[in-house]
């Protein structure tokens, strides 16, 4: 259809005629809009069409130069636009004969040739001074986007001065960016329409990209309905997956811990690695100054392999890869140098601060010595770079950090910026691991209901099970955990009325992402009082000893003792749970015997022994946990008395071979810890442990047994897996062995609650919610059960940033963010809301949250969107995490 009002009219064929000399009038459009194009080599119409321009008198006309008197003059036969129009006179005689001779006005059509004359034109020398563009002949010029361009977003090519070059660099194959079905307006020129129609074209479906307007090869040319229509809906699903609603199910989304080397030398080629989960098919692109060219060698889930090619000419800087699945995306930071530059291959330990502890880490690569103090940042508050130290060959840094225990938690980054270059590195910031000092009550009656309480440090966020008994009886059902503050973890624990008594306790395991400690609790009778615990439990001769009895049902219970050796005095029952004692040693008391402390209510007894022990030998009375499954890895502690000098790091062994003892430290005299790493093909069965002293030893015999742990949890599938920050949602966990899970969600700023295992045990529903102020970063899922944990990412999205714009594009014009929390931003300027990469958005890079256009972006802008008298403004924002915050779309006017 033609314009209205008189504009000229296509031909319904579908062809594009031909003047008598050859020369190709302006592409016609299919009825739907889409437009075909001249085939080189071809006649533009079929052969019935030029039969009847033949038998139209109004054809003959205009082929004889005869038009009727209503059209006005623009050029003599012989000129160029004398024979573009005689070919626009063809048309628009064989569209009125189809028309019944319906004829327009004189003056539209002539604005309408012009219109289509300068399209068909592009890429011609036009002088700049044209008197025919003064006369309302307007020409549609397709300019270039220059400089400030990101790549990624191709460069449009410059229009060349000399003819036929400009049809060279974009004629052959569909141009860079464009493809053959990127989003575009219908073109229109000002000056070309009545100003009562002006706003004529607006409010229209946006039409694909037009081809070019000159000959193109058969092998590129895009020819049918059928191919625009499939391309321009899988451009459409692409854009509505990168800027619309999230899928309601989604795989395990992909996280990434830095990227190895983190920088690299212009004119160099670097095999890279980008450590992580969840980066299986993982494909690569690149933000940045071009000259950066990134292929992926090889996608697993725990690593992806990458080629980066720095182009000599490349602009030195940093560039954002990103890493992108079909659960999400991820970002890393590489940064070109020059030669001579800073180059970070590798760095150890695992760059994992712990809030309140020091670091060092060494960075090894080249090019290293002439970094100090002042070139090393980290970001966030309350991490203190202390000490830059390079090695004399320049292979090696060693920087000295001090964390404060209030520091900025979640990822944070580590910049070196020299003279000569610099890179970026990822840190992770982490609380301690938990620590419980208190369970209450520390044990529950069959067939109760018990709130419990415990209360440590490091507990925010921790997900809490309970095993399930020593002959796998299970029973006792955990919900409403909650962690308050980070001192207190409250639940709820529904104990079976089916179970029995049991001497040996279950285990509460409480785990954080920084790792995991376990507290005992019992299950005993109702109305019965039961002691489980004493500390300390041993003494010297002639020692008096205050000791605190822990235990259950201890409410009006009297304390005694049958041996002759002790003397208890000052019993005080503190609560129902606790009783306090001063257990007096004889000095002739024999060493290395045990005697019983008892406790009664009523005619129910309950004791526990205490033992005498020689001056400054070691003792072992409780080992905590007392077992541990096949394939873990587990921290122990063992309570007594006499264990300050325990040997450090090899001062604990377990019998029996296929476990390994690491790490010895004595937290007081009375605890010492210890990890242990059971092999998963370690016996099962009942240890011995032995903890060494500079006094001396002890072993407490079968304090420890390894056992065969049940179905490890399995994680298929999270639903969603991308959350944003001030919201509550509802997430759905898929898989397999989750009976008795708990779960907790990595990063600051996560809460989950209302946790619930359906009965098979392969789907849990919980509410995450996320604080308003949480940190866009990838974070991870973590299922816990007493046989092992699973993990699936999840990613919590950029805070979208204000902006704040002019709603008059042009020189000068300020665009502002008004939301802080961006390290880089990306003003994107295009013709339509998608934002597709090409010839028509145009992007601007700043590090600073305020653009003011200059003169020669204002013109990229309007080359960009040069066909309409708007255009599409948003700013994309970068985190500190490197993920992408995208402000909403608006329109204005140019």
């Amino acid at each position: 259809m033609g314009f209205s009002g008189g504009g000229v009219a296509r031909p319904q064929s579908g062809c594009r005629l031909r003047a008598s000399d050859g020369t190709p009038a302006p592409a016609d459009r299919h009825p739907d809009g889409t437009p075909t194009e001249l085939r080189a080599g071809e006649d533009a119409c079929p052969r019935e069409s030029r039969s009847e321009q033949r038998s139209d008198p109004g054809m003959r006309d205009a082929r004889a130069g005869s038009a009727p008197a209503h059209r006005g003059g623009g050029g003599g036969h012989g000129s160029t636009r004398g024979r573009a129009r005689r070919g626009l006179l063809l048309v628009a005689a064989r569209e009125r004969r189809t028309r019944g001779g319906r004829r327009a006005d004189a003056g539209f059509e002539r604005g309408a040739a012009g219109h289509r004359e300068g399209h068909a034109r592009q890429g011609r020398r036009e002088p700049e001074g044209d008197a025919s563009a003064a006369s309302g002949d307007g020409r549609h010029r397709h300019g270039a986007v220059r400089g400030d361009a990101l790549q990624g977003v191709p460069r449009l090519v410059p229009r060349s001065r000399d003819g036929d070059s400009d049809r060279d660099a974009l004629s052959d194959g569909p141009r860079e960016g464009r493809g053959e079905g990127g989003a575009e307006g219908r073109p229109h020129a000002d000056g070309l329409r009545p100003r009562r129609r002006r706003r004529l074209l607006e409010g229209r479906p946006v039409l694909l990209r037009r081809p070019h307007r000159h000959p193109r090869p058969r092998a590129v040319a895009m020819r049918t309905k059928a191919a625009w229509r499939t391309l321009a809906l899988a451009l459409a699903l692409a854009a509505g997956a990168l800027v619309g609603p999230r899928a309601a199910a989604a795989l395990c989304a992909p996280s990434a811990h830095g990227i190895f080397p983190a920088s690299g030398i212009v004119g160099t080629s670097v095999a890279a690695v980008v450590p992580g989960m969840g980066l299986a098919g993982a494909t690569a692109s690149v933000l940045g100054e071009p000259g950066l060219a990134v292929t992926v060698q090889n996608a697993t889930d725990l690593e992806v392999a990458l080629q980066i090619d720095i182009d000599p000419a490349a602009a030195l800087g940093e560039r954002i890869i990103t890493l992108t699945t079909p659960a999400g995306s991820v970002s890393v930071s590489f940064t070109v140098n020059p030669a001579g530059g800073p180059i970070v291959d590798d760095v150890s330990p695992l760059p994992i601060l712990t809030t309140g502890f020091p670091i060092v880490l060494a960075l090894t690569g080249q090019n290293l010595a002439a970094v100090a103090l002042e070139h090393v940042t980290v970001s966030g508050t309350g991490i203190t770079v202390t000490g830059v130290v390079p090695s004399v060959d320049g292979t090696q840094l060693d920087v000295s950090l001090d964390v404060a225990v209030d520091a900025s938690l979640g990822t944070q980054a580590l910049v070196i910026a020299t003279p000569l270059g610099g890179a970026v590195l990822q840190l992770s910031v982490r609380r301690p691991a938990p620590v419980v000092s208190d369970v209450s009550p520390g044990a529950g009656e069959v067939g109760t209901v018990v709130p419990l309480t415990i209360t440590g440090s490091n507990l925010t966020g921790a997900a809490l099970v309970i095993t399930s008994g020593e002959n796998g009886a299970g029973g006792i059902a955990i919900t409403d955990v909650a962690t308050p503050d980070d001192s207190t973890l409250t639940a709820t624990l529904t104990i079976s009325g089916a179970l029995s008594p049991e001497d040996v306790p279950r285990l509460l395991t409480l785990t954080t992402e920084s790792g995991q400690t376990t507290a005992e609790f019992f299950v005993v009778a109702p109305g019965v009082p039961t002691l489980f615990g004493i500390r300390p439990g041993a003494a010297e001769p002639g020692d008096v000893a205050p000791v605190e009895l822990r235990g259950f049902n201890l409410t009006g219970a009297s304390l005694s003792t049958p041996s002759a050796s002790l003397t208890l005095q000052n019993a005080v029952v503190v609560d129902d749970e606790t009783i306090t004692v001063d257990v007096t040693v004889a000095g002739g008391a024999t060493p290395g015997t045990d005697h019983l402390l008892v406790a009664t209510v009523g005619l129910a007894t309950s004791d526990v022994p205490f033992r005498i022990v020689a001056p400054g030998q070691p003792f072992v009375g409780t080992v905590r946990p007392p077992f541990a499954n096949r394939g873990t890895t587990t921290a122990i502690f063992c309570e007594g008395v006499n264990l300050g000098t325990v040997v450090p790091g090899t001062g604990v062994d377990l019998s029996g071979p296929k476990i390994v003892e690491s790490n010895a430290l004595a937290l007081d005299d009375e605890t010492v810890r210890a990890i242990l790493e059971v092999d998963p093909t370690a016996s099962v069965g009942y240890r011995d442990v032995t903890v060494t002293t500079a006094a001396g030893s002890f072993t407490k015999a079968a304090a420890f047994r390894v056992n065969v742990p049940g179905q490890v949890p399995i994680v298929t599938d999270v639903a969603p897996n991308q959350v944003d920050p001030g919201t509550t949602t509802q997430i759905t966990v898929t898989g397999s062995g989750f009976f008795g899970a708990g779960v907790l969600v990595t990063g600051p700023g996560a809460t989950v609650s209302n946790v619930v295992v359906d009965v098979t045990g392969t789907t849990i529903t919980l509410d995450l919610t996320l604080a308003a102020d949480a940190p866009a970063e990838a974070r991870q899922l973590i299922v816990v059960t007493e046989n092992g944990i699973a993990t699936c990412g999840i990613l919590s999205n950029a805070v979208a940033p204000e902006l704040r714009a002019a709603t008059l594009i042009k020189t000068g014009s300020v665009f502002e963010v008004l939301t802080s929390g961006f390290r880089l931003y990306i003003f994107e300027f295009s013709i339509n809301e998608l934002f597709e990469e090409g010839l028509r958005t145009y992007a601007v890079s700043s590090t600073g949250a305020t653009l003011a256009l200059t003169r020669l972006q204002a013109e990229n802008v309007g080359r960009a969107v040069r066909d309409v008298p708007w255009a599409y403004v948003r700013v994309r924002g970068l985190t500190t995490t490197n993920q992408f915050g995208v402000s909403e779309p608006y329109r204005a006017r140019r």
